[in-house]
């Protein structure tokens, strides 16, 4: 999932760019996002919410994943098809075009399951462990990782791949990620807390014990306002 997260950038930006004129682009920027915030959110609620244990949670998010990445691809590839670099229009889609419709509606459907992926993505890591510093490991090496797949996925776009090819890698790293994505979902406990050696809640609590209990009984009160180190021009009395 690391590397495949960001490989479709190039090609996205590459077919929006072949289709589209600049300010049916601009809807498209503008649209897609919209798609990303409503996919996050969507998923986020159903990962936090769903009345069942957090593996079978997992499990729902990442079959909704898989569901809306074959349906977006498979109707990509079909839009695809004809379309190669060599490819010339009188003019390109424009927004009030009616040929604007579909490539729009398959580029949000991207958009909605790249929302779904990420947002997986950072659950799967979230569920696995409690230790903060284990945590920020993972999410080092996932953007380290991710980027990697995305200087990738520009390279390839650089030398002029057809788009045909550029789609196909695209969306076979995104569905070879998904089997082993599950082996790591049907790992997942409700509670890691049972297993990990050390819970960082508790020890904090515990190295503050003493702070707390000096707070608690007024043994320290906090200094006289001083008006003149203040800053304040009224003198004291």
């Amino acid at each position: 999932m690391m590397f495949a997260s960001n490989y479709f950038y190039a090609y996205q930006g590459s077919f929006a760019f072949k289709v589209f004129d600049a300010p049916a682009r601009s809807v498209n920027g503008v649209v897609k996002s919209l798609g990303q915030i409503l996919g996050a959110l969507f998923l986020g609620f159903l990962l936090d919410k769903l009345p069942m244990t957090r593996r079978n949670r997992g499990l729902v998010g990442l079959a909704l994943t898989t569901v809306i990445t074959i349906v977006a691809y498979s109707w990509g590839l079909k839009y695809q098809m004809p379309i190669t670099r060599a490819t010339e229009w009188a003019h390109k889609i424009n927004y009030h075009d009616s040929a604007f419709a579909e490539p729009m509606a398959i580029l949000v459907l991207y958009d909605i399951g790249d929302a779904f992926y990420q947002g997986l993505a950072y659950w799967i890591m979230g569920a696995i462990t409690n230790d903060p510093f284990e945590l920020a490991r993972f999410a080092g090496m996932y953007k380290a990782v991710q980027s990697a797949g995305g200087a990738a996925s520009f390279a390839m776009d650089a030398t002029a791949t057809p788009y045909i090819n550029e789609l196909g890698a695209t969306f076979g790293l995104l569905l070879i990620s998904f089997p082993f994505a599950l082996i790591v979902v049907l790992g997942i406990r409700d509670s890691n807390y049972e297993v990990e050696e050390q819970v960082y809640v508790d020890e904090v609590a515990a190295e503050n014990n003493d702070v707390i209990n000096v707070l608690e009984s007024g043994a320290h009160t906090a200094p006289a306002f001083d008006r003149q180190s203040s800053g304040s021009s009224e003198k004291k009395a």
